[in-house]
């Protein structure tokens, strides 16, 4: 018996004989479509990681300048710091000599000053003699003594005052932090 087939029946068995092909290549079409989405997702994850990270590295470079300025400044701070310190010590070791200078001197005007009181008490004690001839050397020695000591005392106010004026151009106490007296 011949087989007689219609052509409404041969198309039926074309598409069925196509149908797991054309479902296949409809599969296969849909995974590729599916590959790209995920490959874009992917590739715009990672631009948008890439954009993340020039960011987080920029942001890491301003953080190191920072650092770097500020290192620098604590660098110049602390030879400032160390400067000054030693200036500070520089002037209170010039004070301690000016305070010492000054004792010196006050010692010294003191000592002097009870010479003046010991020589006027025996200018007194002299001034009473009878003896003309040794009224006349006793006042000579004591007119020498009194010029020698008007010296000494002018010498000792010149030195006052210029350490007065020493310690008034560069140093004060507030400066130099209390030191002993």
């Amino acid at each position: 018996m011949p087989n007689h087939t219609s052509p409404a029946s041969l198309s039926h068995l074309c598409s069925e004989q196509n149908h797991p092909d054309h479902q296949q290549l409809k599969n296969e079409q849909e995974e590729m479509i599916k590959e790209r989405l995920a490959k874009n997702k992917l590739v715009e994850e990672m631009l948008k990681m890439k954009a993340d990270l020039e960011e987080v590295q920029s942001a890491l470079l301003n953080r190191e300048m920072d650092c770097l300025r500020m290192a620098e400044e604590v660098e110049r701070t602390q030879t400032l710091e160390s400067k000054a310190f030693q200036e500070k010590e520089q002037l209170r070791s010039k004070l301690e000599e000016l305070y010492e200078e000054k004792e010196r001197i006050f010692q010294e005007m003191e000592m002097l000053r009870k010479q003046v009181e010991c020589l006027a008490e025996e200018n007194g004690k002299l001034v009473g003699h009878q003896n003309l001839h040794q009224k006349i050397q006793y006042v000579v020695r004591l007119k020498k003594e009194n010029v020698r000591l008007a010296e000494e005392t002018e010498k000792l106010r010149a030195e006052s005052v210029f350490l007065k004026e020493k310690k008034r151009k560069g140093m004060s106490l507030k400066d130099l932090g209390q030191l002993p007296t």
